[in-house]
């Protein structure tokens, strides 16, 4: 499957029921490694195990960044789980939180001309939060930033979302400067 701004890969995972479980990576993600490396750690263990798999997957001693792949394969655990005793998924993490969740559709930061398109399609459709996809040059995203809450106001929330870009006292600097523009987090 492919959106406009990169490629998910489905990942499905079927237990010995044929109860099929899927989750997604992003394209960034290695699919060798889910291959030779991960699945080969899933045949014949139960799918509750996954705090034990995932500790052979990533571990401190693991220096690989396997953080998208497990995502999706954990997504994809999660969802057998949930199908095979017939549960949603809010019951297995400890219920309900609230009745509804907003959906906070990703946008990339790029040009300013775009993303201020983008964004007012998405407020005509009725969206009310957004989530950004930042860090690449915090600068041009501080300015982005900016001119969506001089252009379109502060009637939607907007959340920022670096993928761990920025060493930590990037971050701060980063996020001192734009807290000022009504950052959700």
């Amino acid at each position: 499957n492919t959106r406009k701004y990169g490629n998910i890969n489905l990942i499905e995972v079927i237990d010995t029921d044929n109860v099929k479980g899927y989750g997604e990576m992003h394209g960034a993600g290695n699919k060798e490694l889910i291959k030779n490396e991960i699945i080969p750690k899933l045949i014949n263990k139960s799918v509750f195990d996954f705090e034990k798999i995932y500790r052979q997957i990533v571990s401190p001693w693991n220096f690989r960044n396997t953080g998208i792949e497990w995502a999706g394969i954990q997504t994809a655990l999660f969802d057998l789980i949930g199908k095979k005793y017939n549960l949603p998924l809010y019951n297995l993490l400890g219920g309900a939180y609230r009745e509804e969740v907003e959906f906070s559709p990703t946008v990339f930061i790029n040009e300013t001309k775009e993303i201020l398109s983008e964004l007012k399609n998405l407020i005509l459709q009725g969206f009310k939060s957004f989530n950004l996809k930042a860090g690449r040059n915090i600068e041009h995203d501080i300015e982005v930033i900016k001119t969506i809450r001089e252009e379109l106001g502060y009637d939607f929330k907007i959340s920022i979302n670096v993928n761990m870009l920025l060493s930590l006292p990037t971050a701060i600097r980063f996020f001192n400067k734009i807290e000022k523009f009504d950052i959700f987090t």
